[in-house]
């Protein structure tokens, strides 16, 4: 059942994005405001490339289809296996945000509706508390 989820979104995938954006650029669907799950703010000094490429050597990555917050200039997520995802994001006022989730792979209903979806605050800040601080 994993393969066949995985083929399903490795072809479908960017049509999902194309639509997702033409409905988004209409004004037929808009996400609004910024996710749950504040985990602080960027430490003064670092930049968001700097915990850009921190999470890059963790292994989180670009997830194209997810959705896109307001103020949101970054947005990674890192995998758990198949089923569940760390996604962390940034916005232009340094403010982190973060919580762990079912991917839209193995779950797109789940996914959509934020069922499953919990902080985990720990352990984000001990992948990258070096850069974020309560404020």
């Amino acid at each position: 059942m994993q393969q066949i989820r995985e083929s399903f979104w490795r072809f479908f995938g960017p049509f999902f994005i194309a639509v997702r954006d033409l409905l988004m650029k209409v004004g037929l669907m808009h996400h609004h405001g910024r996710q749950e799950y504040h985990l602080g703010w960027l430490k003064a000094g670092m930049s968001v490339q700097d915990l850009d490429h921190l999470l890059a050597s963790l292994g989180f990555k670009n997830h194209a289809a997810a959705w896109i917050d307001d103020d949101e200039i970054l947005a990674l997520r890192k995998l758990d296996g198949f089923r569940f995802q760390y996604h962390l994001r940034v916005y232009k006022d340094g403010e982190v945000k973060g919580h762990y989730e079912v991917t839209p792979e193995a779950g797109f209903w789940n996914h959509f509706l934020e069922w499953e979806m919990e902080p985990r605050r720990d352990e984000f800040l001990q992948m990258a508390g070096k850069f974020i601080e309560a404020r």
